[in-house]
């Protein structure tokens, strides 16, 4: 759940700055912009996340 928050949180910051409802920062959008260590970190956030959804148990 928290590299799912991260990625909604910096989309719902990104999108109040182009809309002009918040501040302008400089938060990347996952996956769009380019910040080298940040895109590195969701991919690594999302491996992980795909990784348990692949080895997960399902109660038979």
């Amino acid at each position: 759940m928290g590299i799912t928050a991260l990625i909604f949180t910096h989309i719902f910051q990104n999108m109040g700055m182009t809309i002009a409802l918040l501040p302008i920062t400089g938060v990347p959008l996952p996956l769009i912009s380019y910040s080298g260590s940040f895109v590195l970190m969701i991919m690594f956030g999302l491996g992980l996340v795909n990784s348990v959804w692949i080895h997960r148990k399902i109660p038979a």
